[in-house]
């Protein structure tokens, strides 16, 4: 997955993209690893906490490009929000990655998110989803690893939920 997904961002990129915002971006290093224009614009986002060990874990790495990061809960509507107002201005056509993140959002929350996203600078939405039967699977399997962050989101008619 990691390997398809750098290369729809290097087309993307190739295809006019001028921003990248990885939302729950975790401990991606794609802004490390990835050959980007030294001017490319990536953002982050993701849960303060994250954001601090992320920073530290990095603190002697240098990006590719010029990044940055906030530090948001994006399970509030308030905060995603203003951090998409601010994160966008001046892009035209961004991309969107929310690799790993929609499984775990209950499927009203994906619906904000995607009424949030549905907006002129963004001209992309890169997601990974699971099935109904994963999610079982998940769920069931992880001996309750998941307990507190089990799969919630999983459409029976896959992307054609967004249609």
């Amino acid at each position: 997955r990691t390997k398809t997904i750098d290369d729809i961002i290097t087309k993307a990129i190739s295809d006019g993209c001028d921003r990248v915002l990885n939302l729950a971006a975790g401990l991606d290093t794609r802004p490390y690893r990835l050959n980007l224009p030294a001017e490319f614009g990536w953002v982050e986002a993701d849960l303060p906490g994250l954001i601090a060990e992320k920073e530290q874990m990095l603190a002697g790495e240098t990006p590719r490009c010029h990044l940055t990061r906030f530090p948001v809960d994006l399970a509030d509507p308030e905060a995603r929000d203003g951090f998409l107002i601010e994160a966008l201005v001046g892009a035209t056509k961004a991309l969107v990655l929310t690799e790993g993140l929609l499984m775990y959002l209950e499927p009203a929350d994906v619906d904000d998110l995607s009424r949030a996203l549905d907006r002129p600078e963004v001209a992309w939405w890169m997601l990974d989803l699971a099935g109904p039967g994963l999610r079982k699977w998940m769920n069931d399997k992880s001996g309750g690893l998941l307990r507190n962050a089990p799969f919630k989101f999983a459409p029976p008619d896959g992307v054609g939920y967004f249609e």
